[in-house]
C-alpha cells in the first residue's frame, strides 16, 4: 500500500500547496495586524456614533425632536440622556 501511495504522491503539488499556503498565512496575519492596530479608532468612533444616536432617541422622548407622531416619555428621555453621557 505504500509504494502505491508514493507513486501516486506528487512532490511538487504538495510544495505548490504549501507555497500558496504559507502566502495566504502571510496575507491572513497581515491583514489581522491592520484590524488589531485599527481596533482602537474604529471603536472610538462607533461609540461616538452610538452616543449621538442615543442623544437623538433621548431628545424624542423629550418631546424636543419630532420623527412622527410621537408622545413624549419623561422616564425614556431620562434614561436615554443617561446612558448617552
Amino acid at each position: 500500500m505504500s509504494a502505491m501511495i508514493q507513486k501516486s504522491f506528487d512532490k511538487k503539488l504538495l510544495a505548490n500547496f504549501l507555497l500558496q499556503l504559507a502566502k495566504f498565512e502571510t496575507q491572513f496575519e497581515t491583514m489581522i495586524r491592520n484590524l488589531i492596530t485599527k481596533k482602537a479608532t474604529i471603536w472610538e468612533d462607533d461609540r461616538e456614533t452610538s452616543r449621538d444616536f442615543m442623544f437623538e432617541v433621548g431628545e424624542y422622548f423629550a418631546g424636543n425632536r419630532n420623527w412622527d407622531k410621537g408622545e413624549v416619555d419623561e422616564s425614556y428621555a431620562a434614561w436615554f440622556s443617561s446612558v448617552s453621557e
